[in-house]
């Protein structure tokens, strides 16, 4: 019963304080062009669909922080040495720590900082491959009016694989430029 009460009350105050003037909650679409080293077991990767959820800790005039779930939405091949290639489809899902820098006096421009946290999947018949790694972003948004931006970023995206039965250790890197519209609550 208390966490079902905790829950009704962090809902509560969540929503409340989504209701207000100035939350510091943002959603973003974006399309994600992913450009993977050819070394990457996995080439051919075509950016689908990408979005993000951004809630910002500060409000102040020149400098804010806060943390975003961002995922990105790929499709791609996988190289196969004696048959065809395998079409498949991957999600990249990000948690970050941003900061975001005003560049302008009406807060038009804003310069994007951000790092964090990466994981996906590669899951194709009973196969499947789940990298962890780290990102580094640098972005640029333009206020279109009050609450609707244009955005675009870079990304890059450094992953890991241990190989259960060798102990070996496979990497991916991965550059991911993006381009997209936000909405500000």
């Amino acid at each position: 019963m208390n966490k079902i009460f905790l829950l009704l009350v962090l809902s509560f105050s969540v929503f409340h304080k989504a209701q207000s003037q100035d939350s510091g909650l943002s959603f973003e679409l974006h399309y994600p062009l992913d450009f993977e080293k050819s070394t990457n077991q996995y080439t051919d990767v075509q950016g689908i669909f990408g979005a993000a959820i951004q809630y910002q800790l500060t409000a102040n005039d020149k400098f804010n922080y806060g943390i975003e779930y961002k995922f990105d939405l790929n499709q791609g091949n996988k190289i196969l040495q004696y048959s065809s290639n395998e079409p498949f489809n991957f999600l990249i899902n990000h948690i970050n720590f941003f900061t975001k820098l005003n560049l302008d006096d009406y807060e038009k421009f804003r310069l994007y900082v951000s790092a964090g946290f990466s994981v996906y999947n590669y899951n194709k018949s009973s196969t499947s491959s789940s990298y962890t790694g780290f990102n580094a972003g640098l972005g640029l948004s333009y206020s279109v009016i009050e609450r609707i931006y244009f955005h675009s970023n870079f990304s890059y995206v450094k992953a890991f694989l241990k190989q259960k039965q060798t102990g070996y250790v496979d990497t991916e890197s991965r550059q991911i430029i993006r381009f997209g519209v936000g909405f500000r609550i």
